[in-house]
């Protein structure tokens, strides 16, 4: 008997527990990496380096792109609010930022590419949390969400 309630216990365990999936949209981000699976991304920022990070995203297979890179400031309850930092037509799929971003404060980022006159979504990503006989989804075109040391 209490074999088969071990057995009942896992099974509604494995039934309850969640899976979370991340889903990029346009452009996925290699550094910094925007969230592990098991943080609530949305909510807590990925802590950079420096006040001057490198930003790196995968690059495009399409040779002649180039790429619009963004940094808004957090509007805290709302998203991202006034651009801070913004450069447009960059060639390489990576960033160093010329200007310094203030210490101990959260933005958001993205990227987008450009080919010519037509330019493209800017980056997001889904975050999804569900149990396997559920399906809910916690966040849907999320920018990427980060925060500066304090010095």
């Amino acid at each position: 008997m209490k074999f088969f309630i071990k057995i009942f216990i896992l099974l509604l365990l494995i039934l309850l527990s969640g899976c979370v999936k991340i889903t990029y949209k346009e452009i996925t981000p290699i550094k910094p990496k925007p969230c592990n699976a098991y943080n609530l991304p949305f909510l807590n920022p990925i802590m950079v380096e420096s006040l001057k990070p490198t930003f790196i995203w995968e690059k495009s297979s399409d040779p002649s792109v180039s790429y619009d890179f963004v940094i808004w400031e957090c509007v805290h309850g709302i998203g991202p609010g006034k651009v801070y930092y913004y450069r447009e037509g960059l060639k390489e799929s990576q960033h160093v930022l010329e200007k310094s971003l203030r210490p101990d404060h959260e933005y958001y980022w993205s990227v987008r590419i450009r080919r010519e006159a037509i330019v493209g979504y800017w980056a997001r990503y889904d975050w999804r949390a569900f149990p396997i006989w559920l399906g809910y989804e916690w966040a849907n075109d999320q920018r990427f969400f980060i925060k500066t040391p304090k010095k």
